[in-house]
């Protein structure tokens, strides 16, 4: 059957046979319908209820041609070339054919319910659209040069492929469907594929410029995507089970979001490829990611089991951002890469090494345990932890800078920066201006012990109560000597008393003691005369049953007087800004922190070992003179401590006691 159009305007042709009798849709020979030229003719041809429509249409240049199929078994193929543009619709019938068209052609192919939607090939810059619905199977899609090649695949059982190479565009949708294939993009082509709920989503390729996207929501498997040369590849894969791996080449970009998967497989980036973003959450296993040359790669886990390593070389940049994830795996990094990590709840942190003129950045929170960080070269190492277990060790080489801050860390293992270095520590400032006006500084073990003294202090708000803090049993002779909260006075060793290191200092028959270089009241002091305290702390002694005055005034005066009692006498004389106080002030042992305390213009009070022994009632008076630690003329008895400051409660006084015994004992220089 030839029919030929010889003005223009459309012509319908209606292909209606009643069953049983299709023969005459049946013949093999073609039909042809010719526009005659005419770039305005339009042609629908519509098949209605046969069950064969097999036929080869083909149009001139300009032409048009919808072709609608509402149940037919088997619709067969369209051909349309240069500038013709073709529709196909066809419901329900078990078989869409395919539908080739070259040059600057359109064909659109909406197939519902179809038992197997074909296959379109398009050429030149040509533009393919596919639509599919219910249909069990969806074949593939070839589009060249510039063309465009989009497919929406609703609960089909399998969706094919798309292929779009040199500068094709290609957009893929596929909802519910049981496999869905594999897309290629080629040169400037684009691949955009969404999958939704499909057992299986296989893989995507994208060469050249090409750019290529996927997504894919509650798949059981999600395949990989691969950009070469200038191509992107976007993944993004939810609930689905497996989410399989992306490689970026050459100047391509990688984009992977991946959540609630069960396994995120792995990401390489190379040459001046960017893996921009890596992001899975609630994933059992996050694999790994590579990121050689100038690429960047940035990765992002939440609630994961397990996160692995990342590695960046020459100018890369790695970010990782972990939250409750069960472990944090490794990152290496070099040349003047830049890396950052942060973990939040992550039962492990590993390790990052930055080479060269890295930069690393750790954030840790709630971590059990913080691994190490190394930077090396013109690096900068900084890490923030909170309430880690183990904050281990960070090394920062060259002109490398280490900043730590820590806190409520259990253990703060070592910070190292060594060339031109410098560390900024997560010590308390006050310990940290210590440890800098040490002569000899203090291992960062001890120096971490008086850390958590000093902020057990602060914490219970008696730190800023108190002048002075000196740790006799300290590391060497000079900063034993040293005030902590004023680290640039240090006391005395006038009467040549012998130091003993985490042990203190020892009377002898001759010398005269510990003087201080200020007076107890001075300018600006906490200590005042009617709210003072002040006590001195013995882990030693030679001869019992004594009464010795282990603190007294430069100035002879009475004023201050403490006494250090285990001979059972109830009449020891102690004083705290008074002269005549007399109360009942002994213990078994001289090896106690004995301290004093007046509370008001009247009262007074004596504490071993931070629990009140006594009190009394005097009318205070204004302390002159210095402190003198150390009794004149009596050997043997060692002072491990000493503070003063104003007046304390009975519950700091406890409190002050306990921290200073567990700082004294870590270093065998303990009173009690």
């Amino acid at each position: 059957m030839i029919i030929t159009m010889t003005r223009p305007g459309p012509v319908t042709l209606d292909v209606q046979v009643p069953a049983p009798a299709p023969i005459a849709v049946q013949r093999p020979a073609p039909v042809i319908l010719t526009a005659g030229g005419v770039s305005a003719a339009a042609i629908i041809a519509r098949a209605m209820a046969p069950v064969v429509l097999s036929a080869t249409i083909s149009f001139p240049p300009a032409g048009a041609q919808p072709i609608n199929a509402a149940s037919v078994q088997v619709l067969g193929h369209l051909r349309s070339t240069i500038e013709a543009a073709a529709l196909v619709l066809a419901q329900a019938g078990p078989v869409l054919g395919h539908v080739w068209q070259s040059a600057a052609g359109a064909v659109t192919v909406d197939a519902q319910g179809a038992a197997v939607l074909g296959h379109m090939h398009a050429a030149a810059v040509v533009s393919v659209t596919v639509d599919a619905s219910a249909a069990p199977m969806l074949g593939h899609v070839g589009t060249f040069v510039t063309g465009g090649v989009r497919i929406t695949a609703a609960s089909a059982h399998v969706l094919r492929r798309v292929y779009g190479s040199i500068n094709a565009g290609t957009g893929r949708v596929a909802t519910v469907a049981a496999t869905l294939g594999h897309v290629a993009g080629a040169a400037t082509g684009q691949v955009p594929v969404k999958a939704s709920s499909s057992v299986q989503f296989a893989r995507l390729r994208a060469s050249g410029a090409a750019a290529a996207k996927v997504t894919g929501t509650a798949a059981n498997v999600l395949g990989h995507g691969l950009a070469a040369g200038g191509g992107q590849v976007h993944v993004a894969a939810a609930m689905a089970s497996t989410l399989g791996h992306t490689g970026a080449a050459g100047a391509g970009q990688t984009l992977i979001t991946a959540s609630a998967a069960q396994v995120l497989g792995h990401v390489t980036g190379a040459a001046s490829g960017h893996t921009a973003s890596n992001s899975a959450t609630s994933a059992v296993t996050f694999g790994h990611v590579s990121s050689s040359s100038a690429g960047a790669v940035t990765v992002a886990a939440s609630a994961a089991q397990g996160l692995h390593h990342l590695t960046a070389l020459a100018v890369g940049l790695v970010d990782v951002t972990g939250s409750g994830a069960a472990t944090l795996g490794h990152m290496t990094q070099v040349a003047a890469a830049g890396l950052r990590v942060s973990a939040q709840a992550s039962a492990t942190l590993g390790h990052t090494v930055a080479a060269a003129a890295g930069q690393v950045i750790v954030h840790a929170l709630s971590a059990p345990v913080l691994g190490h960080v190394g930077g090396s070269g013109a690096g900068t190492v900084a890490i923030h932890v909170s309430a880690a277990d183990v904050l281990r060790h960070m090394t920062a080489a060259g002109a490398g800078a280490v900043a730590d801050h820590a806190a409520s860390a259990v253990t703060l293992k070592k910070v190292t920066a060594s060339g031109a270095g410098t560390v900024a520590s997560s010590y308390d400032t006050v310990t940290q201006a210590w440890i800098n006006a040490c002569t000899t500084a203090p291992t960062s073990t001890y120096a971490g012990q008086v850390d958590t003294f000093i902020k057990t202090l602060r914490t219970n708000s008696i730190l800023t109560l108190l002048d002075d803090v000196t740790i006799l049993a300290g590391h060497n002779s000079t900063d034993a000597r040293r005030n902590i909260l004023a680290p640039t006075v240090l006391w005395t060793n006038t009467g040549s008393l012998t130091f003993t290191a985490f042990g203190g200092f020892t009377t002898n028959t001759s010398g005269s003691g510990l003087t201080s270089g200020r007076a107890i009241k001075f300018t600006g002091s906490k200590y005042a005369q009617n709210s003072a305290s002040f006590g001195i702390a013995i882990n030693a002694y030679t001869t019992a049953n004594t009464t010795e005055a282990m603190v007294s005034s430069s100035d002879s005066s009475s004023t201050l007087v403490g006494v250090a009692n285990d001979s059972g006498n109830s009449n020891s004389i102690v004083s705290i800004n008074g002269t005549s106080t007399i109360i009942a002030y002994h213990a078994s042992t001289k090896k106690a922190l004995w301290a004093l305390n007046r509370s008001s213009s009247t009262a007074v009070q004596g504490y071993v070992n931070g629990s009140s022994t006594a009190s009394g009632t005097n009318t205070s008076g204004a302390p002159t003179g210095s402190a003198v630690l150390g009794p004149t003329g009596h050997a043997g008895i060692r002072m491990c401590a000493w503070f003063s400051g104003q007046t304390l409660t009975a519950t700091q006084h406890s409190t002050f006691e306990s921290a200073l015994n567990t700082l004294l004992t870590a270093n065998g220089a303990n009173y009690r």
